[in-house]
Formats: C-alpha cells, structure tokens, sequence
C-alpha cells in the first residue's frame, strides 16, 4: 500500500488515475535528488544545454582532428573529447515511466450546515508500476564521439610514423655530413655517403601534404636533395679522376717500355699526357698524384 494523499487531495478523487514521469532514469521520488546532485557536477546545465554543448565540440574537435598536423593538435583534440565524454554521461539513455492506480474503497459525505468548503474522508488502494524504457536520444552523438575517438587514435599513429620518419631522416643526414668530413674522398665512401642521403630524402618524400609533420619535411627536403646532388656530383668527378689516372698510368708506362723512336714523337705523348692530367680536377683523391705526373712530364719536355 502506497499513499498518496497530498497526490490526490491535489488532484481531486477519481477511480482511476495515470501518470507518466518522464526522468532521466530516475522515479519521482529521486528525480529531485538526482537533478540536484547533476546541477552541482555540471554548473546547472540542462539536459538540452548539454546535447548543445556537445554538439559544438563534436564540430571542433572533428575540424581540430582533420586539419590538425601538430602533436599539439591533437593533444588538444584529446583534451576536447575527454570534455565531451564528460558532458556525455549526464545525458540520459532511457527513461522510467510510472502508472499510479487510484481505486476508491469507501467514502463518506458530510456537509455543514454553515457555507465552509466541503470536507473529505477518503480511503483508497493504490497500486504504482514502473517500467524503464531504453530509448537514448543522443544515441548519434555518442556514435559520433567514438567515431571521432578512433580517428584521433589514427591520426595519432600517423602522427608517431611521420615523426619518426623525420627522426630517421635526420639520422641519415647526420651519418652522411659526419662520412663527409676531410675530403677528398674514393667512390666508395661517396657512394655509402649517397646512400645516406637517398636514405634521408625518401624518408622526407613518403611525407605526403595534409599529413602530420608535412610542414617540417618541405623545410628539411630542399637542403636534403641538394647535399644529394652535391654528393653524386662529387662522386662522378671522383670516379672520372681515378679513371682518367688509372690510363694515364697506362699510357706512361707503356711509353717508357717503348718510347717513340723519334724526339717529335716523344714530346707529343708528353704533352697529351699533360693535357690529360690537367682534367683531373681538385678535391679528388687522384689530383695530387696528377700534378707529381705533371710536374715529371713537364721536366722530361725540358730534358
């Protein structure tokens, strides 16, 4: 047995009386208790108030996730959606309705004599049902938070790639430019040397536009491909060299086996081989031993 007097003396006597409560998953008895204390943790926002709220921050979290390409970003993407996971747990996802059955026992009627208002003696059996019902309005914002969650996570491995991307590169750089110290050097260091910087530049290319970390790659590329240029340059001159001495070497030693019977003849060798030697450029590792050989011939021209 249930009573509900000031219920009913509000309401009036009927046989049968029903009421729906519409709450957030709450009864009538502890639907004040429960408003008070979300009123308390959420600065009195309203059940509408707070659908609003997330929906904003659903847009700028989804703008700050998409157009993001800093760690910061995202770090405050993560802030934004821990916000909305916060606003999401007041919003309701079902609701309790309550049927109150009102039926009349006995009443008896007295009326005075004087005009005062007529009085009551009621007596009844109430019956109270409730049901919860499942039925969650805000089920596409939730849906949309967790959507935007994986897309964080996502962008937050992409984030981890990229920069580790960057990382390496700048690890090959720097194994490059430390291998390129006290030229000249043979085609072999020069071409581990390229090797590095290849290495380093299609670290930087795999960063495409849009992504995390784009805009640091573009400044680092330019200087990157260009050491590359330098570097194969260098190695081409290295390698000419050395092949352009290695026939010299030929060409002299076959002219002292076997030298020309005439002077006129002699001295044309002699002066070929100078104009030979003298393609040998600096900074390679066979320019020193080509001016020795040019010194030597020029003094053989004199003889």
């Amino acid at each position: 047995m249930f009573n509900f007097k000031k219920l009913i003396s509000t309401v009036g006597i009927i046989p049968l009386l029903s009421i729906a409560l519409l709450s957030s998953g709450c009864s009538l008895l502890d639907a004040s208790v429960i408003s008070k204390t979300d009123a308390q943790q959420s600065g009195a926002l309203s059940v509408d108030e707070r659908a609003q709220k997330v929906t904003a921050l659903l847009k700028e979290t989804e703008q700050l996730i998409v157009n993001g390409t800093s760690t910061q970003h995202l770090q405050l993407s993560e802030t934004k959606l821990n916000e909305i996971k916060a606003h999401l747990e007041y919003l309701p996802t079902s609701y309790t309705t309550t049927s109150v059955e009102v039926e009349r026992k006995s009443s008896r009627r007295r009326r005075s004599s004087s005009k005062r208002s007529r009085s009551r003696t009621k007596h009844y059996d109430v019956d109270v049902e409730t049901e919860t019902v499942y039925d969650d309005k805000y089920a596409h914002l939730r849906a949309k938070a967790e959507d935007l969650n994986q897309q964080l996570e996502n962008k937050k491995e992409w984030v981890t790639e990229n920069v580790a991307r960057i990382g390496q590169a700048k690890q090959y750089a720097f194994a490059a430019a430390k291998a390129s110290q006290k030229p000249p050097h043979p085609v072999e260091t020069w071409e581990a040397i390229e090797q590095f910087w290849y290495k380093a530049t299609n670290e930087l290319e795999r960063i495409n536009q849009g992504e995390p970390g784009y805009a640091e790659a573009q400044k680092l590329l330019p200087t990157y491909q260009n050491n590359l240029k330098v570097i194969q340059y260098r190695m081409q001159l290295e390698a000419n060299a050395t092949d352009t001495l290695d026939d010299i070497y030929n060409r002299a030693e076959s002219l002292a086996q076997s030298p020309p019977t005439d002077r006129e003849s002699y001295i044309l060798e002699l002066q070929d081989l100078i104009k030979q030697l003298k393609t040998i450029k600096p900074g390679t590792t066979a320019y020193t031993d080509a001016q020795k050989l040019m010194v030597s011939a020029q003094k053989r021209l004199k003889s």
